[in-house]
Formats: structure tokens, sequence, C-alpha cells
């Protein structure tokens, strides 16, 4: 587990009170198989960047394969 499981978190805020935050956890099953979930979440104004996906928030589910 020690190196297979891969918890990341992108946190984006700008000068106009925009936010969004992207927490996700990775796992690599074996040398060919990885799975993702996460989500993005944003907040601020709808007429700026973030803030237009204010009421869109999203949640993922991710699986590679490699060969």
């Amino acid at each position: 587990m020690h190196e297979r499981l891969k918890p990341e978190i992108l946190f984006i805020y700008t000068d106009d009170n925009d936010w969004r935050i992207s927490p996700a956890v990775g796992f690599e099953l074996n040398d060919q198989w990885s799975f993702e979930t996460g989500m993005h979440i944003s907040e601020g104004h709808p007429q700026h960047l973030n803030g237009q996906f204010d009421k869109a928030d999203q949640i993922y589910f991710e699986s590679k394969y490699n060969w």
C-alpha cells in the first residue's frame, strides 16, 4: 500500500474570490491496472472562471490499463 496509494489535492484561488478544490485518490492495483476517484468543487461569482461552475460540482472515477 505504501507506494500504490496516491492521494492528491489541487487548490486554486484567484484574486476575484473564486476558488476550486480538487481532491483525488489513486490506487495502483498492479503494474497494468490503476484506478482513481476524485471530485471538483468550485465556488465564486457566476461571471468569473471558477464561479461559472458553482452549480456543477463533479465526482469522477477513472480506470486505466497500461500494456
